[in-house]
């Protein structure tokens, strides 16, 4: 169950600050003609993502978007099931555009990390792209709950439970506390649409550290299929 990082050609001066739904539409091509190429019966639209991908890597902002030095820049991928990375790999080798000046130029698995223990486990982990969790209030509306909201550790931590029993894990959730850890380094609230034109959903997503303690196995589970909602879609990515 690997983690792959996607080496890109950027032949654009500026990258706009909005790119995460043309990224993660990219994604969601690649999965779904590499499917077909390997003959995969899953289906990457409508389902639980038990993968997930950073933001782009190697830029430095600019009041109008992303630079990138020398047209160079990399996004990390990574999912709970090695199907799903053989699908993309298909895919990307087919088209490898992403957008616009944007292309995949290599892809290199990276090494694997082991959270292997006899005891509970406890590890720090980067946020690779922001952490979505929504709280539905009363009257029927959405709350985007941040890293300093009161409740969310508590959301978080029921978000990967959900998702580990969804999958037939949830013996890994025993003992299972998720936490943001806004210390660990400078947190930020990033506002991400999802969709385009008249139909984009802005969400409030926060990009913290989070520790996560409990089994290792929920440990990997979290690193690979990453944590929060939207995964699939470019939230909650996570890196040691």
């Amino acid at each position: 169950m690997p983690q792959l990082q996607l080496s890109l050609a950027i032949h654009q001066d500026i990258i706009p600050y909005q790119y995460s739904y043309q990224l993660a539409s990219a994604v969601h091509k690649w999965l779904k003609e590499g499917a077909k190429t390997n003959n995969t019966t899953t289906s990457y639209h409508g389902q639980r993502s038990l993968f997930a991908f950073s933001h782009l890597l190697g830029g430095r902002g600019l009041k109008e978007g992303i630079t990138f030095a020398h047209g160079e820049g990399s996004c990390l991928f990574s999912s709970y099931d090695s199907q799903t990375c053989q699908d993309l790999i298909a895919g990307l080798n087919d088209d490898p555009t992403v957008f616009g000046g944007v292309s995949v130029q290599s892809v290199r698995l990276m090494p694997t990390v082991s959270f292997r223990s006899d005891t509970k486990a406890s590890q720090l982990f980067r946020a690779g792209s922001p952490i979505l969790l929504k709280l539905k209030r009363e009257d029927g509306s959405t709350e985007f709950v941040l890293y300093d909201h009161p409740q969310a550790n508590e959301l978080l931590t029921q978000s990967l439970t959900s998702r580990l029993e969804a999958e037939g894990y949830g013996a890994f959730a025993d003992g299972l506390w998720a936490e943001f850890v806004p210390e660990a380094a400078d947190p930020k609230v990033r506002l991400i649409q999802v969709g385009t034109g008249q139909a984009a959903i802005a969400n409030k997503a926060s990009l913290c550290a989070v520790r996560i303690t409990g089994q290792a196995a929920a440990l990997e589970f979290a690193h690979l299929a990453g944590i929060g909602q939207s995964t699939g879609m470019g939230f909650g990515f996570l890196t040691v």
